[in-house]
């Protein structure tokens, strides 16, 4: 189980190649291992097809700004790319 914490849009040119890079940093938390204590922030990268797939069932990205702080259960493929979220009925 996670914590979202939120989703941030990406939108910058790369100094090496002029190329455009667009997209969104899903941040979410996982509890920390002794001998730490807390959580630890995560960074997923997720293109603006996977967060549409994703947040599109949700109510899209701003509707789940609502859910920052709350469990989340997440959907993994089997390369380890996020395929899905599931967040708890309230």
């Amino acid at each position: 189980m996670y914590t979202f914490l939120g989703v941030q849009r990406i939108d910058f040119v790369k100094d090496e190649t002029g190329e455009q890079i667009r997209g969104w940093n899903l941040w979410v938390a996982e509890a920390a291992e002794i001998p730490s204590v807390g959580l630890r922030p995560i960074k997923k990268w997720l293109t603006d097809e996977k967060c549409n797939s994703i947040f599109d069932s949700l109510g899209g990205v701003a509707a789940c700004g609502k859910y920052a702080g709350t469990s989340v259960d997440i959907q993994v493929g089997l390369r380890g790319q996020i395929t899905g979220l599931k967040f708890p009925q309230k």
